[in-house]
């Protein structure tokens, strides 16, 4: 897996030096804030909020496709159902996006 500021990723409100970002930060309560992203108007633009929300659920999302990846490989091994492979295909381009590898 490619190297990344690992989650939880949360928003942590306004950048002091333009008060249109929005900061969002890795969190990791026995280490140093990371600053992950800055979502520019934010408040402004309907878009840039969803966006800013899905920022901080990419380590979550990332952490559940590879953890179905898994369980449908395991079920490949032991002769069970897997998941459909077009719901499959999406899953693997996605963690290879996520990992820079697409």
């Amino acid at each position: 897996m490619s190297a990344f500021t690992k989650g939880p990723w949360r928003l942590v409100g306004r950048i002091a030096s333009s008060g249109e970002a929005e900061r969002i930060e890795s969190f990791h309560p026995d280490k140093l804030h990371y600053s992950v992203a800055d979502v520019i108007d934010a408040n402004s633009y309907p878009e840039n909020q969803s966006n800013m929300h899905l920022i901080c659920a990419a380590p979550d999302l990332l952490e559940a496709l590879i953890m179905m990846r898994d369980a449908d490989d395991d079920c490949a091994r032991d002769g069970l159902a897997r998941i459909p492979a077009a719901a499959r295909a999406k899953i693997d381009a996605a963690i290879a996006k996520a990992e820079g590898k697409s």
